[in-house]
């Protein structure tokens, strides 16, 4: 005559506080480690010059010119690396369980003249907007999107990492709650 097992039931608040904390550290990694290496190919895709507004808008002859005479890096978006060199993952807080990450440059970062020394006035983040989207004080200025088909891209190459990030959750989970899983 075998005895009846009386059912196992887990502690829900201990099994809750598992997968929160397993979600949210597989979630804040994976993600953080998206980020960099999305920083990464950013960048290394305008020292390359590898966005289609950089081929249909080159720089001016006039411009290239006078930026070779100074001794300035004749890329787009590339005059002294300023830019490029202050691009980089920024970690946000949106609450106590949310880690919010973004490409791109610190809030108040100011921009640096022609050699890369005096700050000017205007925000980083100006200056890359007035090359996505134009500026009406600066007509003769071509529009230059990197940002935009930048993102839309990292977009796309995001989905498989949702996929992943759930598989990795589902995968730590089980092994931290034997049984209950």
């Amino acid at each position: 005559m075998a005895i009846a097992k009386k059912p196992h039931i887990p502690d829900f608040r201990a099994v809750r506080r598992t997968m929160m904390a397993v979600s949210q550290e597989v979630t804040e990694r994976r993600v953080a480690e998206f980020a960099e290496h999305e920083r990464e190919v950013f960048v290394s895709r305008i020292k390359s010059q590898d966005f289609d507004s950089f081929d249909a808008n080159p720089l001016s002859d006039r411009y290239r010119r006078w930026k070779l005479a100074r001794g300035l890096d004749p890329r787009i978006m590339i005059r002294t690396g300023n830019y490029v060199d202050h691009i980089r993952v920024w970690r946000e807080r949106i609450d106590r369980h949310t880690l919010g990450l973004r490409v791109g440059f610190h809030p108040r970062l100011l921009a640096r003249d022609a050699k890369g020394q005096r700050i000017t006035g205007l925000l980083m983040s100006t200056i890359a907007w007035v090359h996505e989207r134009g500026s009406a004080k600066l007509p003769d200025l071509p529009v230059r999107p990197h940002w935009g088909p930048h993102f839309r891209e990292m977009h796309e190459r995001s989905n498989p990492l949702r996929a992943s990030i759930k598989t990795e959750i589902r995968k730590r989970a089980k092994a931290e709650l034997p049984g209950v899983l």
